[in-house]
């Protein structure tokens, strides 16, 4: 299987985890996503990563739709009654995650037409999402907390400015014990300028 990605990208970093907690050998493709290779069009038409090729030729697109079919009959997407708390967790990482890259996305427009309103606003959502997850303290190791902790990775990369540890011990600290964990330091992002 041959994954399209980004090196910072949250989604694609999430795909990466759950392939190495579910045993599956991906070949990397770096994707441009300022400039989107062909390569990339012809497996994904949207041209968006992470695009997941299968070695029956067809692709799989969106990280939640790529991570449900990797996560399969394992205990990161279990059946029964925590499956809609997993999914409603993942959803949160994947929420913080689409306005952190708005944020980015909008941080580089030229100064003239970008919306001071709308940084705010994804900001205010971030730190709202955080300060959630903080009461809520999660826990296990399912496509949830695999997004979650993507996400809050992101925001390391990206936004250390935004400080979203303060004032948020529980959240912090569960982050930090998983950020320990190998399978999650191997797909760290190296920060890159910009």
């Amino acid at each position: 299987m041959k994954l399209h990605y980004s090196e910072t990208s949250p989604y694609a970093r999430k795909v990466r985890c759950v392939a190495t907690l579910t045993g599956r050998d991906l070949e990397l493709v770096t994707s441009d996503t300022w400039s989107v290779p062909d390569r990339l069009y012809q497996a994904n038409p949207l041209g968006k990563i992470p695009c997941l090729e299968l070695d029956d030729g067809t692709a799989l697109y969106d990280s939640r739709v790529i991570c449900e079919y990797l996560a399969e009959g394992t205990a990161l997407a279990p059946a029964g009654p925590d499956r809609w708390k997993i999914f409603r967790e993942a959803a949160l990482g994947d929420g913080i995650m689409d306005a952190a890259v708005e944020k980015f996305v909008e941080h580089h427009r030229p100064p003239a037409q970008q919306d001071p309103d709308w940084i705010d606003r994804q900001a205010r959502n971030i730190l709202s999402a955080v300060t959630a997850l903080d009461a809520a303290q999660p826990e296990g190791l399912t496509l949830g907390t695999i997004s979650i902790a993507c996400a809050l990775g992101y925001l390391d990369i990206r936004f250390p400015e935004m400080a979203w540890r303060e004032g948020r011990p529980a959240v912090a600290a569960w982050f930090d014990r998983l950020a320990a964990e190998a399978w999650f330091a191997a797909t760290a992002p190296v920060q890159q300028p910009g």
